[in-house]
């Protein structure tokens, strides 16, 4: 009942990015995130697409500078934790890799628009076992 019911099972987003990108286990948050939380594929995709996304403006902006700064990347400040946790994820994946992850995404977020009849959460999850093969 409290996983279920009152939420305590629940998945954060950045919580399941950072398993997928750390080619971690994440079929169990899956689950949980697509049957309790009310998130559908599509805002998944979007929200992986976005952090990956924000890993590439902090990789790009790193190899120019040397160093990072949120706030002169993204616009706003981040806390620095979290800066810090994603300055050295983005450092882990090429430039080549980024084209390929950002590639698989876009495409399976068209599939799941324009596909009709189809399992999208078939289709999402084959999404992420491909996506973390590209890591």
């Amino acid at each position: 009942i409290d996983t279920l019911v009152y939420g305590l099972g629940s998945v954060s987003m950045d919580g399941f990015i950072a398993k997928l990108l750390e080619k971690k286990d994440f079929k169990e948050d899956f689950l949980r995130m697509i049957e309790s939380d009310g998130n559908d594929e599509i805002r998944i995709v979007n929200a992986i697409t976005n952090y990956l996304s924000q890993l590439f403006l902090f990789h790009a902006y790193i190899k120019l500078n040397g160093s990072f700064d949120a706030k002169a990347i993204l616009g706003y400040p981040l806390p620095p934790k979290l800066a810090e946790q994603r300055s050295t994820q983005s450092i882990k994946i090429d430039i080549k890799t980024y084209k390929l992850l950002l590639n698989l995404l876009l495409e399976t977020e068209y599939k799941l628009k324009k596909t009709p009849n189809i399992d999208k959460n078939a289709l999402l999850l084959s999404c992420l076992i491909k996506l973390q093969s590209f890591l």
